[in-house]
């Protein structure tokens, strides 16, 4: 109980604060200067100014974030991060033939917040995986998982009537990866098993990288906004709710 203490009440916050040292250390950051120009509320005297500038920080921040109900085109709701149902477009345009390096008679340059279907669909399915093998196995490895996944990804679903994006899904894309991860050293098998066991395991978990490495190179010129033909970006729109 101590050392949960320590750890949680105490060093969380310490390292928290020490994300914003640079704003503590600043003369005109965003409100830095609000609690030295507001006087503290009767009982509140003995925080320090700056203390009480970041929370008013955090409270404004907050606010903006818990209200914002404005509609969207490229909105998303949490249902369908993990299947990457409606990933977030920052940039479309569209270049005449020999504008911008374009070589036939319509180009268009897009960047797209999009997911490798590889990684994030398999990770879908990897998490009723590692959700048995915590559950029945008792694999930590497998809570560890987990925890991360649900601390990052099921708190969004209480703010399903706010403004919100795909790309929100990167805070615990991590854990998604070590999702997929995990499932490929269950496909590999355990280092006491059998050769040819770890021989098959091997061909399986290489074969999806390989599938992996090849799907990023394939979307890559809508990921970094590159100049292509029409018909790059037709073969890349997989579903009409992709663009």
């Amino acid at each position: 109980g101590l050392q949960a203490f320590g750890s949680t009440v105490v060093l969380l916050p310490a390292v928290y604060l020490a994300t914003w040292v640079t704003w503590f250390t600043s003369t005109d950051a965003w409100n830095r200067r609000w609690g030295a120009e507001h006087p503290a509320e009767p009982g509140w005297g003995w925080v320090p100014d700056a203390l009480r500038g970041l929370w008013h920080y955090h409270a404004e921040t907050w606010e903006f974030h818990h209200a914002l109900t404005s509609p969207h085109d490229w909105q998303a709701n949490p249902w369908a991060w993990m299947v990457l149902g409606r990933p977030t477009l920052f940039l479309f345009d569209t270049h005449p033939s020999g504008h911008a390096g374009c070589q036939v008679e319509v180009c268009r340059q897009m960047t797209t917040a999009l997911g490798n279907p590889a990684i994030w669909w398999a990770a879908t399915l990897g998490l009723a995986v590692v959700l048995f093998r915590w559950a029945l196995a008792r694999d930590w490895r497998a809570g560890a998982i987990l925890a991360g996944v649900v601390g990052g990804y099921l708190p969004w679903f209480q703010y399903q009537y706010r403004t919100i994006f795909e790309f929100y899904a990167v805070a615990f894309s991590p854990w998604v990866v070590m999702t997929v991860v995990y499932c490929l050293g269950l496909v590999l098998g355990r280092r006491d098993a059998p050769e040819h066991r770890r021989r098959i395991g091997a061909l399986w978990a290489g074969g999806y990288v390989f599938v992996a490495v090849m799907t990023f190179w394939f979307f890559f010129p809508i990921l970094a906004g590159r100049t292509v033909p029409q018909g790059s970006i037709d073969i890349r729109d997989w579903f009409p709710s992709w663009y």
